[in-house]
């Protein structure tokens, strides 16, 4: 079902139900340009070829290669009417129930060089309550922080993170905790990850965010993380185990030496009044 079309010099483009595809007169083929999970309701080109198309709850716009989606966070109206797209030099117009979205192809460009998705690890939450600086987990600010260590016993523990230097917001966010497992998890909108009952060692808390509009992931933000075990199976508890040990080893092998000793003075008695009553017998004789 085509639910939209426009043309440009020799190409025909046309929205459909879940894609918008172009028409090359002169070569009678038809090329998929952008993939869409909703109709698109309109379309336009405008002199720098550059594609925007409207569809329910967002904006599709290709550049170049390049295919931005812009949703209700960023401006873009609930539904919109169908052929209802003009271009007018590096600006997009739309017609929707609530009015017209505007779009300027050339500032949107210059808002997506500038954000950046670059998450940071922004509090650490244990037993439900936040740690501040000083209070023994860590000197500096957490973001800061390369390294935490944790006792066994501080659990639940929560990490929060978000994107201090993007104006985007709903950011998709994915972590990992080398150690426990190399599966990714999505955050699912809580921009938190929560632990409980590690065991003793060393851990990488791992986590990235993915631009809304580009859909490409950020960079990611490491922590490492040791926990460190309970006192009993400390190095200084298995050092003690490992000398005690030693000495329960050493003086059972001192009892065993002593006990063969008794047993040897006693054989050597028996052999003596032995030979004793043997040689009283004899002279008796």
């Amino acid at each position: 079902i085509v639910y939209s079309i426009a043309h440009k010099d020799d190409i025909t483009y046309f929205g459909t139900k879940s894609a918008i595809y172009s028409y090359n007169h002169k070569n009678n083929s038809v090329t998929l340009l952008v993939n869409s999970k909703n109709p698109i309701y309109s379309l336009s080109i405008n002199s720098n070829n550059e594609i925007a198309a409207s569809s329910i709850q967002e904006l599709l716009v290709k550049i170049g290669d390049d295919i931005y989606i812009l949703n209700t966070d960023f401006g873009a109206q609930d539904e919109y009417n169908t052929q209802s797209a003009v271009a007018i030099d590096n600006y997009f117009y739309f017609g929707g129930i609530n009015g017209i979205s505007q779009l300027n192809t050339e500032k949107l460009k210059e808002y997506i060089k500038g954000d950046k998705i670059e998450t940071v690890i922004s509090d650490l939450y244990i037993f439900n309550e936040i740690q501040k600086i000083g209070e023994g987990k860590f000197k500096k600010s957490i973001s800061k922080s390369s390294s935490i260590e944790l006792k066994y016993s501080d659990y639940p523990f929560t990490l929060r993170f978000n994107s201090p230097k993007s104006g985007s917001i709903n950011i998709d966010y994915f972590y990992q905790l080398e150690g426990l497992s190399n599966d990714w998890i999505a955050d699912k909108g809580n921009n938190s990850a929560t632990y409980t009952n590690l065991s003793p060692g060393e851990y990488s808390f791992n986590v990235y965010g993915v631009n809304p509009i580009t859909n490409e992931p950020g960079p990611t933000h490491s922590l490492k993380i040791e926990i460190t075990p309970p006192w009993w199976l400390s190095g200084y508890a298995k050092s003690f185990y490992f000398i005690a040990l030693i000495l329960a080893t050493f003086i059972c092998i001192k009892i065993l030496l002593k006990k063969r000793e008794v047993q040897r003075q006693i054989a050597l008695s028996e052999e003596r009044l032995k030979l004793s009553l043997w040689g009283s017998g004899d002279e008796m004789w």
